[in-house]
């Protein structure tokens, strides 16, 4: 099981969000993550068209 796969499984509902601290095309999936925890995010993809970091964290 991957650790992207253990974080939905543990969430029910996750919501996405833009980061705000990622400069450039997201291309490393692993500095995506790094960076949305940075920002206090519990995971993070890159977006598969616009190659955006998105963060992901429990919705409220």
């Amino acid at each position: 099981m991957t650790d992207e796969n253990a974080y939905r499984s543990v969430q029910a509902r996750t919501c996405e969000v833009p980061s705000g601290k990622y400069r450039g095309l997201c291309i490393n999936r692993n500095n995506c993550v790094e960076v949305c925890q940075s920002e206090g995010y519990g995971y993070g993809k890159c977006s598969k068209i616009r190659r955006r970091c998105i963060c992901l964290n429990p919705c409220n």
